[in-house]
């Protein structure tokens, strides 16, 4: 008894734990000792997030999501409304506040500004809260993607699709016919915009872009009722496994996107689009080739381009110009006519490409009489035995100019004269030197 006596007066009544006397039993919260509190009172209905201003757990059960103006919201839509509050302070201008729902979410703020004023909540990216295409700046708008096989030539039904008023459907296809290494415009790709526009009037507007014929080369559209459209691609065989994507605007509707059907002729009804054909580097020689002779309709050249002006070029510089023309020299066309190269048809024989040609008339003669007797008005000399370049025409067989050398007395209206030609325009001849 001694010993607990002498242990109750061990401490003087004057000392204190954390300002309590030890006078006798003490109690200790959390905060006495600096210590994270345990689970609080939480938020309800009506209630405020902003209210738990406190460090601690709050425990959140909120049966009406709606009757909370601050509980946090993805994309306008309130997150699962149990879970807890867990806050950080700091003081009264520093408050942290991060909320666990039960589902998974986790949705984090701090007070900015002074007390009460909180930024927007931060909800966490998960497989619950996928971002959104703008949210990490891709394509924003639906996206559909399939592949499908093409055995023959064929008219292919890739999509149905509704389009309302101004709306736009963006296909993609990744690939063409063929399939052997080393063809490598099987790795084509084509491009199709389609849209519609205010309905007045009603219809659509398609376009393919493309860049090889083992692409898809042609497109029609066939509306099938109202905003509904089938949409039809022609391609040649064997494109295996090309791929379609298609991205829409958010008044558009890709239904299907897939082989649908494979027809021989373009579908009754159709309306055919438009196609137009990148020129691709290194390619350019499949719409012009090098040196092929080019009509221009002005003066100068483009860049790139020579005049055929008879004109020597560098085949160094121009290599591909030199296979077209290996003595380094453009043929001069200035007031010439170009001539198809005979090739042993007979009709202009024994000439060779580039070779010049001077003009001729086939031989011929014209009959015409003097005055009463005349029966034309070309050829006619002005009286009976008038002299011409040769004999006068009273020693001819018949009594009538054939030489043609006198034209006095006569209006031609321009259409005699130093050469014989046919109706023409003229363009400035130019090819394509690289």
């Amino acid at each position: 008894m001694e010993t607990v006596n002498l242990a109750k007066n061990a401490v003087p009544g004057s000392r204190k734990v954390n300002g309590k006397a030890l006078t006798g039993d003490i109690s200790l919260s959390a905060g006495d000792v600096g210590a994270f509190p345990g689970v609080l009172f939480g938020v309800t209905n009506n209630g405020r997030f902003s209210d738990a201003n406190e460090n601690g757990i709050y425990i959140v059960y909120i049966a009406n999501p709606n009757s909370v103006t601050d509980l946090p919201a993805y994309n306008g839509v309130k997150i699962y409304s149990y879970g807890f509050l867990v806050v950080f302070k700091n003081n009264d201008q520093q408050i942290h506040q991060t909320y666990y729902s039960h589902q998974g979410d986790i949705a984090t703020r701090q007070t900015w500004g002074g007390p009460g004023q909180y930024l927007p909540w931060t909800i966490q990216y998960s497989t619950k809260n996928k971002p959104s295409a703008e949210d990490v700046g891709a394509v924003s708008g639906k996206q559909y993607t399939h592949d499908l096989t093409i055995q023959s030539s064929a008219w292919v039904k890739i999509a149905e699709v509704t389009m309302k008023v101004m709306s736009t459907i963006n296909i993609n296809i990744a690939g063409g016919s063929g399939y052997n290494v080393g063809s490598f415009d099987q790795c084509a790709i084509t491009n199709m915009v389609l849209r519609t526009g205010n309905g007045y009037p009603a219809g659509i507007n398609a376009v393919m872009y493309t860049t090889s014929d083992r692409a898809p080369t042609d497109l029609a559209t066939v509306n099938t009722s109202g905003d509904n459209y089938d949409i039809y691609i022609f391609i040649g065989p064997f494109a295996q496994n090309i791929i379609l994507n298609a991205f829409v605007s958010d008044n558009a509707t890709v239904n299907q996107l897939l082989k649908i059907a494979e027809l021989s002729e373009v579908p009754t009804g159709a309306v055919k689009g438009r196609v137009y054909s990148y020129l691709l580097s290194g390619k350019e020689n499949d719409i012009y080739p090098t040196g092929a002779v080019i009509p221009w309709p002005l003066p100068n050249p483009p860049s790139g381009y020579l005049t055929c002006n008879g004109q020597a070029f560098n085949k160094s510089l121009y290599p591909q110009l030199a296979v077209a023309y290996p003595s380094g020299t453009l043929p001069d066309l200035r007031g010439e006519f170009i001539r198809g190269w005979d090739d042993g048809r007979g009709v202009d024989s024994g000439r060779g490409i580039l070779s010049l040609q001077n003009q001729q008339v086939q031989f011929h003669s014209h009959l015409a009489g003097h005055g009463g007797r005349g029966q034309g008005n070309f050829g006619i000399t002005k009286a009976w035995a008038y002299p011409g370049s040769y004999h006068d025409d009273s020693k001819q067989a018949l009594p009538f100019t054939n030489n043609g050398s006198d034209f006095d007395g006569f209006t031609n209206n321009g259409a005699v004269g130093a050469e014989t030609r046919p109706r023409n325009i003229a363009f400035n001849y130019i090819v394509r030197a690289a």
